[in-house]
């Protein structure tokens, strides 16, 4: 399986949690709140409150591909075990940072 396919799976498992949520949530269960709906939202593209298999795919492909960019630091097609542990590196001092802040 090659790197695409592995995020483009990883991203449409993701957007299918929000999907169940955003309709937990409506059902007066414990969802996501506003996230959960917008991401819902954003993959319903015809804005008939359904999510077909195509508005799905296509939504996380974008989003997808937005994540590979961010991780793809060189920009040359590749994510290397370094920009890799750069990207996680750099995504825990922000949560640090954000959590630091939180608390005082």
């Amino acid at each position: 399986m090659n790197r695409i396919s592995a995020l483009l799976i990883a991203g449409a498992l993701a957007l299918g949690v929000t999907a169940q949520t955003a309709v937990a949530e409506d059902e007066g269960g414990k969802g996501y709140g506003h996230r959960g709906q917008k991401l819902f939202e954003m993959a319903d593209a015809d804005k008939n409150d359904s999510v077909s298999r195509e508005e799905f795919l296509k939504a996380h492909e974008a989003r997808s591909l937005e994540r590979f960019s961010r991780l793809d630091a060189d920009g040359d097609g590749n994510i290397t075990k370094e920009e890799f542990r750069n990207h996680k590196k750099e995504r825990r001092e922000r949560f640090r940072k954000c959590m630091r802040n939180d608390s005082e």
